[in-house]
C-alpha cells in the first residue's frame, strides 16, 4: 500500500513511516490544526495511519510526533511538527505540505490521454536546461524580485528548443530545495516540486505541452544525498543517531547526508519516488545524479521496478557515473539494465584536444582526441563535449576558478578560436557514437558561468540563460551550425549507430579522421583539424583505402555562415590512390557524406 496523503474523491488515507514514536497525529487546514483530533493508528514496522473523509485539495497539512523515549537517541520530544516525506507538493522547503488530487490532476492537464510516444533506441537528441533560470533575462519575461521562471513560463520556450532540431529536454533537478530558484542539487523533499517553479499540476502540464512539442521530458533524480538546509527528513521521528531513520548508518556523501540506503524502508522510499515520476508525470526518462555514490541494491531495486511494468520498457534510465571506472559499464548495462551512461571525462578530454593555448603541441592535441573517441562503452556515453550544467555553475560569484562555459574557458565569446572550437564540439558530439547533448546557452555561445539567481558577483550578477545573446550575429552563428548538425544526425542514420572506426592520423598537422561504416553503403567520413593551417583546393590528403565511389562535404563547421572561414568545397570527392583530397580549413570538422558504389550493388 503506498505510503503518503492518497486522495480519493473526499476521502484521504493518511499513512506514515515513524517507528520511534509513541504517537502520531495529522494536523492541517482541515481541522484548524489541532493537534491530537486526527491520531493515527500504529501497525507493523512502524507504520502509521488513518483514513479520514471531507479532506480536499489544496489542504495543507503536517504530522505531530511523539518520541517513544527510553534511551541516548530517543529523548522523548514531544508535538515534533513535521512534513510528510511523501507529500506530493509543498508550499516552500520549510513549509506545510499540500493535499493532491493526482488523478483529477492527470485528467486536467491532458497526460491522461497523452498519445507522445518515448522516444526509440538511440533517437535521443537531448537539450539540458533549468526550469528557473532559462527565462526572464533578456526577453521580457517577468520572474518577479527571485527572478527564477515557472513551470508555465518555461513552457513558452519549447518551439524554441525544437525549433533546433532536438526532441527532449533533460530538466535539472525541479523537487523541492532550500529557498527559491537553485541549482537543484541540493532536494529537501524528494516527491514535491519545487514550489517557486509552480504547482505540480502546472508542472504536468508542461510534460503535456512538451509532448504536444514533439520533445520527451527527462527528471534528473538526486538519491545520493540530502540538503544540510531545510533537511525535512532530519531526526524525524524525534531519533537522533546519525540523523534519525533516514540517515541512520548512511555517513555522509560529498554533498550531504547519504540516505540510510541499507534499510528496506528506505529502499523503498526511493523506488516510490522513481515510479512517481512515469506514474504521475509521465516522463520518458530519468537521470540518476552521482550514482555510484547510490548502493547497488537501491540501483537495482529501483530498474527492476520500472522493468517490470510493460509500458515503461521504452523509458530511458541514465545513470551518472565516474569517467574513471568505465570497466565496471557492462555491470551497469546489462546487470543494472540502463541504458546510457553519463561520464565525466569526455568534455574534459576535448578541451585539451582543443586547447586552451592554441599553440600547444598539434601532435598532443591529436592525441588526445583519439583518446576521446577511442573511449570505451562509445555507444553508451553521452556526448557533451561542450560541457554540462556541472562544467558551466559558478556558485561563488566568480571564484569557482574553471567552471565556466565552453567558450569563456576558450578565450571568450568574442575570441575567433574560442567559437570555432565551440562548432567543433557540437559537430564532434553528433558525430561520435552515443546520444548528443546540449546544455543550454552553449547552441548560442553564452559567455561566463552559469548560476541561476543574482550572485555576489561585483561586475555582473546575472547568469541566466541570455536571450539577447541568441539574437545577436555570434549567437545566430552557432545556433545555425547547431540546427544544421542535429538535422544532418537526423537525416543519416548511421550517425546514431555504433559502429566507428578512425581511418587517418596526422600528428603533425593535428588532423584526425574517423569512418562511421554503414552496411547500406551511406557512410560518413569526419576530419579534424586541429590546428591552425588550412588546405584549400582539395589540397589535403586523407588517406581512405579500399573505398570505391563519391564523397560530399555535408557539413564544415567553419563554413561563412556559421562565422568561419567559408573554403570553397568540390560538389563531388573521390578517392584517388587510397586517399582522399578535401579542402580542410583550420581549426574546423567536416562531415562527408558518402555513396560507395561497392557497398550499394550488392
Amino acid at each position: 500500500m503506498p505510503m503518503g496523503a492518497i486522495l480519493t474523491g473526499t476521502s484521504c488515507r493518511f499513512r506514515l513511516w515513524a517507528p520511534n514514536a509513541s504517537r502520531v497525529a495529522v494536523i492541517g487546514s482541515f481541522n484548524q490544526w489541532r493537534d491530537g483530533e486526527h491520531p493515527l493508528t500504529r501497525g507493523p514496522g512502524g507504520i502509521w495511519s488513518i483514513t479520514l473523509d471531507q479532506i480536499h485539495a489544496n489542504d495543507e497539512y503536517l504530522y505531530s510526533i511523539d518520541n517513544r523515549g527510553g534511551d541516548e537517541h530517543n529523548p522523548g520530544q514531544k508535538g515534533l511538527y513535521r512534513i510528510d516525506p511523501w507529500a506530493r507538493a509543498a508550499r516552500h522547503s520549510s513549509g506545510n505540505g499540500v493535499i493532491v488530487d493526482v488523478a483529477q490532476e492527470l485528467i486536467a492537464s491532458g497526460l491522461a490521454g497523452d498519445p507522445f510516444r518515448t522516444p526509440s533506441g538511440p533517437d535521443w537528441l537531448i537539450y539540458q536546461t533549468h526550469v528557473g533560470s532559462f527565462v526572464g533575462n533578456g526577453d521580457g519575461v517577468d520572474t518577479g524580485p527571485t527572478g527564477t521562471g515557472t513551470f508555465a513560463q518555461f513552457e513558452q520556450k519549447l518551439p524554441y528548443i525544437r525549433s533546433l532540431g532536438f526532441n527532449a529536454i533533460a530538466l535539472l533537478p525541479i523537487h523541492e530545495n532550500p529557498g527559491d530558484g537553485n541549482e537543484g542539487y541540493a532536494p529537501s523533499h524528494l516527491f514535491a516540486p519545487e514550489s517557486s517553479f509552480g504547482s505540480p499540476l502546472e508542472l504536468r502540464h508542461l510534460i503535456r505541452a512538451s509532448h504536444d512539442a514533439g520533445l520527451a521530458v527527462l527528471f534528473d533524480v538526486v538519491w545520493n544525498h540530502m540538503a544540510d538546509i531545510d533537511n525535512r527528513l532530519w531526526e524525524f521521528d524525534g531519533m537522533t543517531k546519525d540523523g534519525g531513520i533516514f540517515f541512520e548508518g548512511g555517513e555522509r556523501s560529498p554533498w550531504g547526508p547519504r540516505p540510510a540506503f541499507w534499510k528496506r524502508e528506505i529502499r523503498d522510499f526511493i523506488v516510490a519516488n522513481a515510479r512517481m515520476c512515469f506514474e504521475e508525470y509521465h516522463v520518458d526518462g530519468l537521470r540518476i545524479d552521482a550514482a555510484d555514490e547510490i548502493a547497488r541494491d537501491v540501483l537495482l531495486d529501483v530498474v527492476a521496478s520500472i522493468r517490470a511494468e510493460p509500458l515503461w520498457q521504452d523509458k530511458l534510465l541514465i545513470v551518472e557515473w565516474t569517467g574513471h571506472d568505465a570497466e565496471l559499464w557492462p555491470q551497469l548495462t546489462e546487470d543494472l539494465q540502463v541504458d546510457r551512461v553519463w561520464a565525466l571525462a569526455d568534455p574534459v578530454i576535448f578541451r585539451e584536444a582543443v586547447g586552451a593555448n592554441i599553440r600547444s603541441s598539434t601532435a598532443r592535441r591529436a592525441e588526445r582526441l583519439v583518446e576521446l573517441i577511442r573511449l570505451p562503452g562509445a555507444a553508451l556515453r553521452i556526448r557533451y563535449l561542450l560541457g554540462s550544467h556541472d562544467n558551466a555553475h559558478d556558485n561563488e560569484g566568480g571564484a569557482r576558478v574553471g567552471y565556466r562555459h565552453f567558450v569563456e574557458l576558450l578565450g571568450g565569446r568574442d575570441d575567433w578560436h574560442a567559437r570555432a572550437k565551440a562548432r567543433m564540439g557540437w559537430a564532434l558530439s553528433v558525430s561520435l557514437p552515443g546520444t548528443p547533448m546540449c546544455f543550454m546557452g552553449a547552441e548560442c555561445c553564452q559567455p561566463g558561468y552559469w548560476h541561476p539567481r543574482a550572485d555576489a558577483n561585483l561586475i555582473h550578477n546575472d547568469h541566466r540563460f541570455d536571450w539577447k545573446l541568441c539574437a545577436d550575429d555570434l549567437g545566430r552563428e552557432m545556433h545555425a551550425l547547431v540546427t544544421d548538425a542535429n538535422r544532418l544526425w537526423w537525416d543519416h542514420p548511421v550517425l546514431r549507430q555504433p559502429p566507428i572506426e578512425i581511418v587517418h592520423v596526422d600528428l603533425d598537422n593535428g588532423v584526425v579522421a574517423f569512418r562511421r561504416p554503414d552496411p547500406e553503403g551511406r557512410p560518413i567520413l569526419v576530419v579534424v583539424n586541429l590546428g591552425d593551417e588550412s588546405w584549400p583546393e582539395e589540397s589535403y590528403r586523407v588517406q581512405l583505402r579500399d573505398d570505391r565511389g563519391s564523397w560530399r562535404v555535408v557539413l564544415d563547421t567553419q563554413a561563412a555562415a556559421y562565422g568561419g572561414d567559408g573554403l570553397r568545397h568540390a560538389e563531388e570527392l573521390t578517392v584517388t590512390e587510397g586517399r582522399l583530397g578535401v579542402s580542410l580549413p583550420r581549426w574546423s570538422v567536416l562531415l562527408l557524406a558518402g555513396e560507395i558504389a561497392s557497398l550499394r550493388s550488392q
